[in-house]
């Protein structure tokens, strides 16, 4: 089939021509059911786009999908928006909610928007895989790599504080040198020595002389305390279908 050079307004052309032009021309539609009713035997590399989604979709032979985009689907980027990008269902603020499936006949349907996430992650955040299934929430906390090569610790769970306080089982073992108040010579501290003081006298007899150990009195505020390196507050997108 030779190149048309130009086109006479109302000149015919033939229909292989037509096609060609079709099927290499974006068609836009309101929806994917109005996109099934006027093509209704599309071939591999047709183009459309619809308004709903505000998404182009390519024809690959069997479904209707949409470039592969830069993000893979389940992936979240830092987003410095307030809100997601409107008018699509692309993105999602993953805040645990529960994003709808679709039942009977339109399970894996063209409305069925979150089925493929929904093949990714389950119900590991939530959800009863019926009737919809929960994104993580991750409002507030620190992302954390698996350490696992098939991602067996990924099980959902939320861990961490976001402040410390430390116990006496937290510091490490150590000593301190005790000097008496008062004392006199000849004169060490003890536990349970017969003075007020916490002291001994050399030849004074104590049950517990032989330990040598004087008890302190310890004085903690015992207040908790931020451990977080230094931060900047923004929203996570996660692409959802």
């Amino acid at each position: 089939m030779s190149w048309i050079n130009d086109v006479v307004a109302g000149t015919k052309i033939l229909a292989a021509w037509g096609n060609a032009i079709r099927d290499r021309t974006v068609t836009p539609f309101v929806n994917a059911t109005e996109r099934a009713n006027a093509i209704l035997n599309p071939v591999a590399g047709m183009m459309t786009w619809r308004s709903d989604d505000k998404q182009l979709e390519v024809f690959d032979g069997t479904n209707w999908v949409a470039p592969a985009p830069m993000v893979p689907l389940g992936a979240v980027i830092p987003y410095f928006g307030f809100a997601p990008p409107a008018n699509q269902r692309t993105w999602a603020l993953p805040n645990g909610q529960i994003l709808a499936l679709a039942q009977g006949g339109a399970a894996n349907g063209p409305t069925d928007y979150y089925r493929a996430l929904f093949n990714i992650i389950g119900t590991r955040y939530g959800g009863n895989g019926t009737t919809g299934f929960a994104l993580p929430d991750c409002r507030g906390v620190f992302l954390w790599p698996t350490s696992t090569a098939n991602g067996s610790d990924m099980n959902g769970a939320h861990a961490g504080a976001t402040q410390t306080t430390l116990t006496n089982a937290n510091l490490p073992d150590h000593t301190h040198v005790v000097r008496p108040v008062g004392g006199g010579a000849n004169q060490i501290a003890v536990a349970h020595a017969p003075s007020s003081l916490g002291l001994m006298t050399n030849g004074q007899s104590d049950a517990t002389y032989s330990d040598a150990v004087a008890l302190t009195n310890p004085a903690f505020a015992s207040q908790p305390f931020s451990n977080m390196p230094p931060w900047i507050r923004c929203q996570l997108l996660m692409r959802v279908s």
